[in-house]
C-alpha cells in the first residue's frame, strides 16, 4: 500500500515539475526550450496563423512573434486538468501597447508531458 502510494505522489510531483518547467520556459521567452516539450504533432496559433512542422519553424516563429512585438513578459493566470489526459496552462503576454491571450494544451504521453498546442491571441 505504502509503495502504491508513494508511486501516486510521484506522479502527480513529476506532472507539476513538467508543468513549471513549460511555465518558466513561457516567462523567460526561450523558444528552444519551450519546443523541447513539444509533441512531434504540435501547432502553434498565433492570431489565427497556424504553424505545424519541424522544430525550427516552430522555434523561428515564437522568436518572430517576441521579437516582433516586444513582449515584455508572462503571467500565469491559471492551469488545470480536462478531459482526454489533458492539461492546460492560461495566461498572458504583455508588450508595451497589448496582451496576448495564451492558452497551452499539454497532453500526458505515456508519462510524459507534451505540448500539442499553444494559442495566442491579441487581446482586443
Amino acid at each position: 500500500m505504502v509503495f502504491i502510494l508513494s508511486l501516486f505522489i510521484n506522479f502527480f510531483s513529476y506532472n507539476n515539475e513538467s508543468i513549471q518547467h513549460i511555465i518558466d520556459a513561457l516567462q523567460i521567452k526561450n523558444s528552444e526550450e519551450i519546443i523541447k516539450f513539444f509533441d512531434k504533432n504540435g501547432e502553434i496559433d498565433i492570431n489565427n496563423n497556424i504553424i505545424e512542422g519541424n522544430k525550427y519553424n516552430l522555434i523561428k516563429t515564437l522568436d518572430s512573434f517576441y521579437f516582433n512585438n516586444d513582449i515584455k513578459g508572462f503571467k500565469e493566470i491559471h492551469k488545470g486538468n480536462s478531459e482526454n489526459n489533458l492539461t492546460y496552462i492560461l495566461g498572458e503576454y504583455t508588450s508595451n501597447s497589448d496582451i496576448y491571450k495564451v492558452l497551452v494544451l499539454i497532453q500526458n504521453q505515456d508519462d510524459i508531458q507534451k505540448i500539442i498546442k499553444i494559442k495566442i491571441d491579441i487581446e482586443k
